[in-house]
């Protein structure tokens, strides 16, 4: 199964960046036996994420960065993949607008972020100078003590 998965696992992120212990506990087993994990983004645009585009996209991000760091950290090389889907709130009945102008907006930035994505992976990164190198591993290493101390 390690070698070949037939399938994959879901993690959520609930809101405020909060990951349930269970969820933590699914993710040790597709560690374990390098199951692909997906991070399903779903902020409601008026609700539980800020009613501008600007806001929604930016916490989106947040939380799919939060959820990449997190498998990375606590399974390192687990296959990763994250996606949006953003809704809106209608204000005057608490419904969902699944679709509206403004989520085609959002849609229409994901997609060019994923070419963006793309065309980054297309190119070599430079390697850091040494320097910057250091103190990036001496950040690092102060991140993890504070985070084993709590």
């Amino acid at each position: 199964m390690a070698k070949r998965p037939i399938c994959h696992g879901i993690v959520t992120i609930l809101d405020k960046f909060v990951f349930p212990y269970d969820e933590i506990e699914r993710l040790f087993a597709y560690g374990r036996y390098n199951i692909p994990v997906k991070v399903p983004i779903v902020p409601m645009m008026g609700a539980n994420a800020p009613t501008t585009i600007t806001g929604t996209m930016v916490q989106a991000n947040a939380a799919a960065i939060a959820g990449a760091v997190l498998i990375h950290y606590l399974c390192p090389g687990t296959p990763t993949w994250y996606y949006f889907f953003i809704q809106a709130m209608d204000k005057r009945t608490g419904g969902n607008i699944f679709m509206n102008p403004e989520i085609v907006l959002c849609s229409l930035a994901d997609e060019a972020q994923d070419k963006v994505d793309h065309l980054l992976e297309q190119h070599e990164v430079p390697p850091l100078e040494e320097s910057l190198q250091k103190e990036l591993n001496r950040i690092e290493q102060t991140a993890i003590k504070s985070l084993l101390k709590s």
